[in-house]
This record gives structure tokens, C-alpha cells and sequence, in this order.
């Protein structure tokens, strides 16, 4: 039997599913605005393919780093939102269980 997708393709494709629908949904709440919403997603994907030519495996795991939780702060502190704003991308993402990115 061939699987599709391997494992840790499926937790990347979940978080970053996750977050696209954390942002989508505080936009359409207008809570973030659309300029705020493609900085952040321009932020998360650059993030994403910074080291995209090494082996999958240091790719997925990469990946993984780069849709955290704690990349919120991060976002923050480069200016792209604010401080409020972060809190508030923070909590609708905790609201989700990303917890399986850790290992």
C-alpha cells in the first residue's frame, strides 16, 4: 500500500492549513486587515522555503519550526502586526492542538 502523503507532510499540511484559516477567519471578522493578513502569510511562507533544497526530512522539520505558535512573537517583534493583534492570532491558533509539530 503507497500512502499519499508521508507523516510529517501531513502534520506540515495541517498546521499550515491551520494557520491560513486563523488568519482568514480574523480577517473576515476584520479584526486583521488584508495587508496585515498577506504580511503575515508572506512572513510564514518565506519562513517556510528558506532552506527548501535540503533533504526532506530537515525540510519537513524546518517547516514545522516555522508554523509554531511561538512564531507569533516573532511577528510581532519584526513590526509586521501588533502587539494586540498578536495576541489575538496567538489565541485563535491555541485554539487548535498544534502540539504534534514538536516531535
Amino acid at each position: 500500500m503507497e500512502y499519499k502523503f508521508t507523516v510529517e507532510q501531513q502534520k506540515v499540511k495541517r498546521a499550515e492549513f491551520i494557520w491560513r484559516t486563523c488568519i482568514k477567519k480574523l480577517r473576515q471578522e476584520k479584526v486583521l486587515s488584508n495587508t496585515d493578513a498577506k504580511a503575515i502569510n508572506k512572513y510564514i511562507s518565506d519562513k517556510m522555503k528558506n532552506k527548501r533544497y535540503e533533504a526532506h526530512i530537515n525540510n519537513y522539520k524546518y517547516q514545522k519550526d516555522a508554523l509554531k505558535i511561538k512564531n507569533v512573537d516573532e511577528i510581532v517583534s519584526k513590526n509586521i502586526i501588533t502587539k494586540e493583534l498578536g495576541k489575538i492570532l496567538k489565541k485563535e491558533l491555541a485554539s487548535y492542538n498544534l502540539n504534534n509539530l514538536d516531535y
